[in-house]
């Protein structure tokens, strides 16, 4: 590998960190393959080498091994969203708490918005935001907070009452066990890094305008190395996919009927 290709990626490297983005082998090699070093793209494995050659890599604690863990993923866009809340810091060192919902399959933002306070209310209006853009989906997958359910406290809450008009399925995860919402819980990692490498916002409205640039970020530029390609990409090429292969399905059907 040529000196300008390891130049290349540690100058890839340190401006992904500083911008408070992914800078995996992953996402390196995306912009590479975007630059003047095409035709001589490395491996993940080769750019992971140099990394740690240049001391870029940050040793990780022992994990638990992938291969004990069960993974659940929707087969479609719209089979499941997730969603939490989270909170972010303000300048004064006031907290906004942001809510967001995401889409299982592609990972994609349906929805991000900061208030003072979420309340059930705000679940109800942003969800009901989400689906009128994108469609209801098949169900949805949260913690068990009151804001998502009262179910062990009583009746159905508004959300809950919603979900049920339209048909939704409600999932939430066991108490105290915030992997099974995996997805969303991994997305504000990535969220809280890319807004804490910058100046913290100094009101709630700066900070929504911070959350709309990310969510163009996240969508269309950032490579989602669980799907090997960006949120907004992953969904348009299953939908075109699904139409296709209902598609040829109705002409097959068609055909026999001749």
């Amino acid at each position: 590998m040529s000196a300008d290709v390891i130049a290349e990626i540690t100058r890839i490297r340190s401006g992904l960190e500083a911008a408070g983005l992914d800078a995996g082998a992953v996402t390196i090699a995306d912009h590479l393959a975007a630059g003047a070093f095409s035709d001589q793209l490395p491996s993940r494995a080769s750019i992971n080498r140099i990394l740690a050659r240049h001391g870029l890599v940050t040793p990780q604690p022992q994990k638990r091994p992938k291969a004990s863990l069960i993974r659940f993923e929707a087969e479609l866009p719209n089979g499941c969203w997730q969603s939490d809340v989270t909170k972010i810091n303000l300048a004064d060192g006031a907290a906004a708490e942001v809510i967001t919902w995401l889409d299982d399959y592609s990972r994609m933002i349906l929805h991000i918005q900061a208030h003072a306070r979420v309340t059930v209310n705000t679940v109800v209006s942003s969800f009901t935001a989400a689906a009128r853009q994108h469609g209801y989906p098949a169900a949805t997958l949260t913690d068990n907070g009151m804001i998502y359910t009262t179910r062990f406290r009583g009746g159905p809450n508004r959300f809950e009452k919603l979900l049920r008009t339209h048909d939704v399925a409600q999932r939430n995860g066991r108490g105290n066990h915030p992997q099974t919402q995996g997805k969303i819980e991994r997305f504000h990692q990535t969220l809280k890094k890319w807004v804490t490498a910058g100046a913290p916002p100094e009101t709630v409205a700066e900070l929504n305008q911070l959350l709309s640039r990310f969510t163009e970020i996240y969508n269309t530029q950032r490579i989602h190395t669980a799907r090997k390609a960006t949120p907004w990409a992953a969904v348009s090429f299953r939908s075109r996919l699904h139409r296709c292969q209902k598609s040829c399905a109705h002409t097959e059907r068609l055909s026999r009927v001749k």
